[in-house]
This record gives structure tokens, sequence and C-alpha cells, in this order.
């Protein structure tokens, strides 16, 4: 599944919802060290088991490492995009 989320409000929401699913891993990939931190608390504030990488080669990496249930990526990074 792909979900463009535009804007913090709706990341809200849709962690919100999905909160009541058994989501166990969910890997954020973001080269912005705030919007990345921020993401990563947001999760963790609600219990989910969170890991993260900092541009889309690292996320890659991990993601075949980890099989995360939800990769929420940026779009344009260094190295390697969101897509």
């Amino acid at each position: 599944f792909l979900f463009l989320i535009e804007n913090i409000s709706q990341f809200t929401i849709f962690v919100s919802e999905t909160r009541r699913t058994t989501l166990k891993k969910i890997l954020v990939v973001e080269d912005s060290d705030d919007v990345r931190e921020n993401l990563v608390d947001l999760l963790l504030a609600n219990d989910y088991n969170v890991e993260y990488a900092e541009n889309g080669y690292d996320g890659y990496k991990k993601a075949l490492s980890i099989l995360p249930d939800l990769i929420i990526a940026d779009i344009m990074m260094p190295m390697m995009d969101g897509l």
C-alpha cells in the first residue's frame, strides 16, 4: 500500500486509525533530521516499534533486513528517492 500524506494533521489521523491494527514494525525514511525525529517520537509515543533511516539507500537496505509492516518515506532524498 502507498499512502501520500501531505501534512502532519493527515499523518496524525493516519496514526490514530492504524493504531487499531496490528502494525508491529514501522520504518521511517526521511533525510530531514527534524522531520524524522518528530515522526519517530510521535510513533514511539503511540507504542509502535520504529526503525529509521536517513536516506533512500539506507532505507532500502534496512527494509530488506527488518521487513517492516509499514514504510513512511520522503519522496525526494539524497542517494535514492522514496519511490
